[in-house]
């Protein structure tokens, strides 16, 4: 499925279930390392770590990049990447292309890759190691008080937790549990997303964001579900 303007790609597999682009980005990596020997993948700050770790295990050169087009079209034409994807939809393509996010290309080239495998894309991703994710959450918060309040969540996490910082803060508890929140470039929010080892400590991680956010009351608490 695309969304309006066809540059964003939303892919259901045989028995249902929709995937994160962020699985996508990984099965176009692996097609991609057959053909180009340690290639750098631009991807945003909310991409799971189950998947870089694969990324890298593969042979490919993962780069963490500020989420938005225009920061992943700089930091692939930076590096002279030749892919690219955001865990919102948007696939980039620059092995014999523009360097651009187009999702009728990205459709057809995950068409191709599963038409290729002896396994439906159900099966694609069963030797990952299990990890519990959420989608991306929105957290209404007002433009001229998310940039403000996102700083202010930088400089607390990064004081007691290993925390990478390009794009508000992604805190990292474990090898692949980890928690991340950003001022969004588009609209009045700060948008989250979470990744654990368990439900149980996903749901621990989030507890830890949340009763740091209560200190700020203009960011909605809405998306929470204890």
């Amino acid at each position: 499925g695309f969304d309006g303007d066809g540059d964003r790609v939303g892919v259901v597999d045989e028995k249902g279930h929709m995937y994160s682009a962020d699985f996508m980005l990984l099965l176009l990596t692996k097609d991609l390392v057959s053909r180009i020997k340690n290639p750098k993948v631009v991807f945003d700050v909310k991409v799971s770590q189950v998947i870089i770790n694969e990324m890298k295990r593969l042979g490919a050169i993962p780069i963490m990049s500020k989420t938005g087009h225009s920061f992943i079209e700089s930091k692939m034409k930076e590096l002279s990447a030749p892919l690219a994807g955001e865990v919102s939809g948007h696939l980039f393509f620059a092995e014999n292309y523009y360097g651009f996010d187009d999702a009728l290309l990205g459709a057809a080239k995950i068409v191709e890759i599963i038409s290729g495998s002896d396994s439906p894309l159900s099966e694609q991703f069963t030797d990952l190691p299990k990890s519990y994710t959420t989608p991306e959450f929105k957290a209404h918060c007002p433009d001229d008080k998310k940039f403000d309040i996102v700083d202010k969540l930088v400089a607390h996490f990064t004081s007691i937790y290993d925390c990478i910082t390009i794009d508000g803060v992604r805190i990292k508890f474990d090898d692949i549990s980890w928690a991340a929140v950003r001022a969004s470039n588009t609209s009045p929010n700060l948008t989250l997303r979470f990744e654990a080892t368990s439900e149980e400590k996903l749901k621990d991680i989030q507890k830890i964001m949340v009763q740091e956010l209560k200190n700020y009351p203009d960011v909605s608490l809405d998306w929470y579900k204890p």
